[in-house]
């Protein structure tokens, strides 16, 4: 079988929202990517739809032949176990993120040997970072900017048809012309069939969300630029192992029976996105225990015909689905580079770290105040920041230092930042 790799892009023509089964109260909030499974579940309707189920190339093509990756937001990526954050990141003369599969994350020294020979740390230790010990990355995905929004709906009383009372409800969603983007890789046959279907509905509530415009375009596979020596791997899928016995297993080391495992990052267990439902039979899937996504691996004495078969076939069972998906890695993590923010004032600073050392603790624990306040600032909230005890006795420079705070801070890290200041 001549196996191709096709380049997915997927460009949302309406907001989509992908289900994660963990509704709370009111809110149902949504995958951070679109795995595999929902892709393959959306090509598997439509060829129903165009062919019915008697198509010869059906089972061959969505029953184990062809495999389905997961689709990424442009701009966000999966955050690898290997990497420790600053938590509280304030010195700039320290890294904000440390790749302990590139260098030890206490002294620096270049390679993966634990305990380390410079300094003798073991890896596992956390290594301090602004003062404080670093936090490990749990395979989340890390967005530029702030990709998902919420909307939020109330039922309408069926007489008067005005907002029925106690029937808010809100969902998390990705907007119209959000584009996501990853890989098809099966027979060029069956891929060629899957191209004639260029629009497709993901997700959740297809009858008003979910149009999605596909491109599947052939690309040259991904070839690593190191073939030899020690090679860096990362999934970017959640990874179901089993042992012999079929029971479900941690031991990622077993899924790679050629070369030799010289470290492994990572391990934390999930369930998120591996149930789902299957519309042949009307049922719903089993959600299975899985590894999260991010883990790291570096692997030793791998032929390149070794590398190839693992990065087109991937590990672990429900591969066509997009499980146990792999990438080589091949220089240390670095966050998304989030977009360049407007700024209405010229002379706000341009950095999005504040300035605050001039600041008295009652005055930073007011800024905590109002960074906890949801709100997009602009121009015509001020006038009433201002005209508070404290906001009165602010000069003009501390005026712009908390302008700039409010309008470009990032709204996944403003509580995080109000909490800090409440401790200084």
């Amino acid at each position: 079988m001549a196996v191709e790799w096709l380049k997915v892009t997927a460009t949302c023509q309406q907001e989509i929202t992908i289900g994660t089964g963990a509704t709370r109260a009111f809110m149902t909030p949504t995958n951070d990517f679109i795995p595999g499974s929902v892709v393959r579940g959306a090509l598997a309707k439509v060829w129903r739809l165009a062919y019915g189920d008697r198509q010869p190339l059906f089972r061959p093509t969505f029953d184990g032949a062809v495999r389905f990756g997961p689709l990424l937001a442009q701009g966000s990526d999966v955050g690898s176990q290997s990497v420790w954050r600053c938590k509280y990141h304030r010195n700039h003369s320290e890294p904000e993120h440390v790749d302990g599969a590139f260098a030890c994350p206490h002294c620096g020294r270049q390679g993966i040997t634990d305990p380390c020979p410079a300094c003798g740390v073991p890896q596992a230790k956390a290594p301090s970072m602004c003062s404080r010990p670093g936090e490990p990355l749990k395979g989340a995905v890390a967005f530029g900017t702030q990709v998902k929004k919420v909307v939020a709906s109330t039922a309408i009383h069926p007489d008067r048809m005005t907002a029925l009372e106690s029937s808010l409800f809100a969902r998390e969603v990705f907007p119209k012309g959000t584009v996501f983007s990853g890989y098809i890789v099966g027979d060029t046959e069956l891929n060629q069939k899957l191209r004639e279907f260029p629009h497709v509905t993901l997700g959740g509530r297809r009858s008003v969300l979910g149009s999605v415009e596909l491109s599947l375009d052939p690309t040259q596979a991904p070839e690593p630029i190191q073939t030899r020596g020690t090679v860096i791997l990362r999934t970017i899928s959640p990874t179901i192992l089993v042992d012999d016995t079929g029971a479900p297993t941690t031991d990622v080391a077993s899924a790679f029976p050629a070369g030799k495992v010289e470290r492994i990052w990572g391990g934390r267990l999930t369930i998120d996105g591996t149930s789902g439902w299957h519309a042949a039979s009307g049922l719903p899937k089993p959600g299975d225990l899985a590894l999260a996504p991010g883990i790291v691996v570096a692997l030793s004495g791998l032929g390149p015909d070794h590398l190839r078969g693992i990065l087109d076939e991937g590990i672990g069972v429900r591969r066509p689905e997009g499980f146990g998906w792999l990438e080589v890695v091949e220089a240390p993590w670095r966050p998304p580079q989030r977009a360049e923010q407007g700024v209405t004032d010229p002379r706000l600073p341009d950095t999005n770290r504040p300035d605050l050392e001039s600041f008295t603790p009652r005055e930073l624990k007011w800024l905590a105040g109002w960074l906890r306040d949801s709100r997009e600032w602009n121009a015509s909230h001020y006038p009433a920041l201002w005209d508070t005890t404290v906001g009165k006795n602010l000069n003009h420079h501390k005026r712009t230092i908390v302008r700039s705070t409010l309008e470009t801070t990032a709204p996944g890290t403003r509580t995080a930042l109000a909490s800090e200041l409440e401790r200084s």
